[in-house]
């Protein structure tokens, strides 16, 4: 790579990375300025406790795209399917875990916080629902960088932060809730404009794109119902938070491995289990980048 393809890379990249941080460090600015220190302390747990999974498994993920798509940018096809396997996988993991946390987020306060912290509950569920969002834009991320689109990302980067200030400042007028409202709308937007640039980048359709999550749905509609239907119950029972918390996501766990494990193609479907076949093979061998690169060969 020349000087000057480092300089230009380098410079997009750096655009989008103060883009980024601008948007996640400014809803906690205009909270705290307009709402105060103990909103935002609120709000900050709130946030933390829905983005933690999204940092993880995210981090994970980046790690693995991004040399798989960068070594297999000039093939269309492989690189349209290692996008669509990270997107696939990204779902089936994020998806009910969002479904579990909305349904047991009073529980979820209670355990983990402790009492005094039930403002938080109403937040939580609400940016809970933009867990899949938070978490699948970094699969959009790294196909950028992967092909080189990084003033592409950069620019879109810099709506969502304009949206983020814009939203946060006109939501906390209604409260920690507003506020939860304009992040969801914010990060759902960069989820879209990040999947757009991705589908371009990749010669996907948006019905491919769209199909790759519907497994997932259907996956985290029995997963909540689920955990919702064993937390009703106990807690008319009056039971102790850490025991709802604590049956309704073993349960619910239990049963989401009982799918993938006996019933997979009822529920996921084929593209899914060769998703599921990678990622056990990576779980054997602890050699997820050369599996995945393999996997989309």
């Amino acid at each position: 790579m020349a000087d000057s393809d480092h300089l230009y890379f380098g410079s997009g990249f750096t655009l989008a990375r103060i883009a980024n941080y601008t948007a996640l460090q400014g809803d906690n600015l205009i909270v705290g300025r307009c709402l105060g220190a103990e909103a935002l302390g609120l709000y900050g747990r709130a946030y933390q406790m829905m983005v933690m999974p999204a940092q993880l498994f995210g981090s994970v993920l980046d790690r693995v795209l991004f040399p798989a798509m960068a070594k297999v940018q000039m093939d269309d096809l492989r690189l349209a399917k290692a996008y669509k396997y990270g997107v696939a996988a990204t779902a089936l993991v994020v998806l009910p875990a969002s479904a579990v946390v909305i349904v047991l987020a009073p529980e979820l306060v209670a355990v983990v916080l402790g009492s005094g912290w039930d403002e938080v509950v109403v937040p939580l569920q609400i940016l809970a629902v933009g867990m899949l969002f938070r978490t699948s834009y970094k699969v959009a991320d790294s196909v950028a960088r992967a092909t080189g689109a990084v003033f592409r990302r950069a620019w879109r980067q810099w709506i969502y932060a304009a949206v983020m200030l814009g939203g946060v400042w006109f939501g906390q007028h209604y409260g920690l809730p507003g506020v939860a409202v304009a992040v969801l709308v914010a990060i759902t937007l960069n989820f879209c404009l990040m999947s757009e640039l991705s589908i371009k980048l990749t010669s996907i359709n948006w019905k491919t794109f769209l199909s790759a999550h519907v497994p997932a749905f259907c996956l985290s509609i029995i997963v909540g119902m689920l955990s919702w239907s064993i937390a009703l119950v106990m807690r008319n029972l009056m039971m102790p938070a850490l025991i709802i918390l604590a049956v309704a996501v073993i349960i619910s766990m239990f049963a989401y491995i009982l799918i993938i494990r006996f019933i997979p193609h009822v529920i996921l479907g084929h593209a899914y289990i060769e998703i599921l076949d990678v990622f056990v093979t990576y779980l054997a061998k602890y050699r997820i980048r050369k599996i995945f690169i393999k996997s989309v060969s």
